[in-house]
């Protein structure tokens, strides 16, 4: 998810992060997932959710230094 947001140049919407991914998003939990996971990363500082709901990657925010942020969120 850091990679996504720091290639994208933008801010994108939890479903369209889990999309890219390869999340199954016609089932809601699993955008819940991404969604949690997403807000967690919001709250260790490795990317920023403004306006509700959309996420982007932090201002300054390199995928190199936030790896360990990469796995807990995905696993």
């Amino acid at each position: 998810m850091l990679s996504l947001l720091a290639t994208s140049g933008r801010a994108m919407r939890a479903r369209e992060i889990a999309t890219a991914i390869g999340e199954d998003v016609s089932t809601p939990a699993r955008v819940e997932t991404t969604r949690g996971r997403l807000k967690k990363l919001a709250e260790e500082g490795h990317v920023i959710e403004g306006p509700v709901g959309w996420f982007a990657i932090a201002a300054g925010g390199t995928t190199a230094d936030s790896g360990e942020g990469t796995a807990a969120a995905e696993g």
